[in-house]
């Protein structure tokens, strides 16, 4: 009997992304960033990588169970092959940290919010749901988020040079906290695939205002987002009122 394209196609995938055989950790931190600008000296919070399977490298924290920390994915293709992908060796909890730019006429360059939800412009997530007009966080992970940070809906696009002061205007006047072009296809792919994913994001620059984005701020937020991760990944709770 022939093989499906479908069970083919995902051999395929997890050969591009995985070496071997081994499941992956159930817990697993995706940096949602433009892999040119990563900096992975921040996941040293996790302790030393014991192991690379492909493009994860799976931590263990002193005292904890194992986490993988993915290379970084820029856009929602990228995202939603690799999250598909990782949920068939064994991950069931994804945690995203990345970026976006903020509409929110009350918070600033480096803060960083908790996506409640986020909006599909992205041309991926309707791929995979098509009826689907936001995408909800996982309200477990939310709820150990707390009020440790803002938390709010964000909106997600396929092309940030297609971004318009009208999309900035439109998502102000929902009270959409940001735009970014990741959440809802990870949060798409989590729904699908059955697993719980929240995205912590940081603000760059704030459009809504014409404000560029604040470098010292952005990195202080950047730190304050992986430590945050971190914690969440261990499946402890935010301390309430936590962030700078």
């Amino acid at each position: 009997m022939t093989v499906p394209w479908e069970v083919k196609i995902a051999d395929v995938v997890d050969g591009w992304l995985f070496t071997g055989d081994d499941p992956l950790p159930p817990t697993m931190i995706v940096p949602l960033e433009n892999p040119h600008l990563f900096d992975a000296s921040g996941w040293e919070v996790l302790g030393s990588p014991r192991r690379h399977v492909g493009l994860v490298a799976v931590h263990h924290p002193e005292g904890g169970a194992p986490v993988a920390v993915a290379k970084p994915v820029l856009g929602a293709a990228a995202c939603a092959m690799l999250v598909d992908a990782a949920s068939r060796r064994g991950v069931r909890t994804v945690i995203g940290v990345g970026y976006c730019g903020g509409t929110s006429r009350d918070l600033g360059s480096g803060t960083v919010i908790a996506a409640s939800s986020a909006v599909p412009a992205d041309g991926v997530s309707t791929a995979y749901a098509p009826a689907v007009d936001r995408v909800a966080a996982s309200p477990r992970l939310l709820a150990a988020i707390g009020s440790a940070v803002p938390t709010g809906p964000v909106h997600s696009v396929a092309a940030v040079h297609l971004e318009d002061q009208r999309l900035v205007d439109t998502c102000a006047s929902q009270g959409v906290l940001g735009i970014d072009m990741e959440t809802a296809s990870l949060y798409t792919v989590a729904r699908v695939r059955g697993l719980d994913a929240v995205a912590l994001l940081v603000m760059s620059d704030i459009p809504v205002l014409g404000l560029p984005t604040h470098v010292p701020s952005l990195i202080s937020g950047s730190r304050t987002a992986v430590r945050y991760a971190a914690l969440l990944a261990g499946g402890h709770t935010l301390p309430r009122g936590s962030a700078p």
